[in-house]
């Protein structure tokens, strides 16, 4: 989940939402591996040393496939938009989460990244009411791409409506929270979500418009948010942006 800058306190809830909270092991791996060492075990002698050097390949390449896909300038072009780097947009640890957070919920698959960037576009005579941004994340393995984008899901679907839910430590309300599958994006994985959520003792309320988008092992997601809701310029803009990495995504293999 995104995060706007924390220029003004009614949008905090953007960052939270961003999904910023602390990871914890979870209780259920829906048959996964689990990767934490085991003090118990001890490895067989035989076992073979990790690969450093390999490991930083592997890696050097999941960001190269991040970057094909995240937008460019060109994308943004029109209205006087510009892309913007957001603060610690390329860190894959527990401080910068990407979809742990929503509905006061951690997702086990924000610890299974392996690279991610994230920019903020930003239109000419940008205000602090509405955000627009754009993550493009690499995972460990398709598996764990997927199960990213379904955990996501679930968290949508038991969302726990009316009252504060604790993200990062600050309570955050959610009236309402519902995704959907679109079959009009280019690819078949996706979700789109819209989330109304606020402070009760403040009444300030904002609406959180996502679109995620999974193939192979790469999610994009893009996210428009506002109080009371995003500027219709940057939802349309939104869609738009789908479109483009979600065309970058179905001609990829990664």
């Amino acid at each position: 989940m995104m995060r706007a800058p924390l220029a003004a306190p009614s949008l905090l809830v953007v960052v939270l939402l961003a999904g910023c909270a602390e990871l914890l092991p979870s209780q259920d791996t829906a048959g996964l591996p689990e990767y934490a060492a085991t003090a118990t075990t001890p490895a067989p002698a035989s076992a073979k040393a990790v690969d450093a050097a390999a490991v930083d390949a592997s890696v050097a390449r999941a960001d190269t496939l991040v970057r094909a896909v995240s937008p460019r300038t060109g994308d943004v072009r029109s209205s006087g938009r510009r892309l913007a780097a957001e603060a610690g947009g390329d860190a894959v640890d527990p401080g910068h989460t990407t979809l742990s957070g929503v509905c006061g919920r951690t997702l086990h698959s924000d610890e299974h990244r392996v690279a991610r960037h994230r920019v903020r576009v930003l239109p000419e005579g940008a205000t602090s009411k509405s955000y627009l941004g754009v993550e493009v994340v690499a995972y460990e393995s398709e598996t764990w791409a997927r199960r990213a984008l379904q955990e996501w899901r679930d968290a949508i679907g038991a969302c726990e409506l009316g009252k504060d839910v604790d993200v990062r430590g600050v309570p955050v309300r959610y009236y309402s929270a519902v995704q959907r599958r679109n079959g009009r994006l280019p690819v078949a994985d996706n979700a789109v979500g819209t989330a109304v959520t606020g402070a009760e003792a403040t009444g300030v309320r904002q609406l959180d418009y996502r679109i995620l988008q999974r193939r192979g092992a790469v999610l994009s997601i893009v996210l428009a948010t506002g109080e009371p809701t995003p500027s219709a310029a940057d939802k349309a803009e939104a869609r738009r942006l789908a479109k483009v990495l979600g065309t970058r995504l179905a001609q990829r293999h990664g």
